[in-house]
């Protein structure tokens, strides 16, 4: 007879992957002799979801005042970062994008697709040059410019 590990043994009952039973006992341990107690276990976990940032909503004031800033023509980034900055609000510009596109009643989508997009100075790749001037000789002046012979 083979002699398996109570957490092997567990998780093939309970047909979960024995890392994923000896997480869950590591995790749910009692403080004072390190036994695993069902019921206690499951007052830990539910303290963890409670303290979850995951699970925190926002409250209307909350959104209003991200409202607010998105009519004055702020992007979702600007004003994640101006409520954090400020410590009024911890708020990730994805979540603030998920609410605009969400509400689409509020007409704020509208306000984000209005805004001229940023152009980006566009620079010649290497690979775009023309072979004759990848075949010219240049040299580099002494004020840093390069002047093409």
């Amino acid at each position: 007879m083979i002699v398996l590990p109570l957490k092997v043994a567990g998780a093939r009952i309970l047909r979960r992957h024995r890392s994923t039973v000896g997480r869950e006992v590591r995790r749910n341990r009692a403080h004072s002799d390190g036994t695993y107690r069902p019921p206690l276990a499951d007052w830990y976990a539910r303290g963890r979801r409670s303290r979850s940032r995951r699970n925190r909503r926002f409250a209307a004031a909350d959104w209003e005042r991200v409202q607010e800033l998105v009519r004055e023509d702020w992007s979702p980034e600007q004003v994640a970062g101006w409520l954090r900055r400020h410590q009024e609000l911890a708020i990730s510009h994805e979540m603030i994008y998920r609410h605009i596109w969400d509400d689409k009643r509020q007409r704020l989508a509208a306000k984000l697709n209005r805004r001229p997009r940023k152009r980006l100075a566009t620079t010649p790749r290497r690979n775009a040059m023309s072979h004759d001037s990848q075949c010219c000789t240049s040299k580099l002046t002494s004020d840093g410019y390069i002047e093409r012979l």
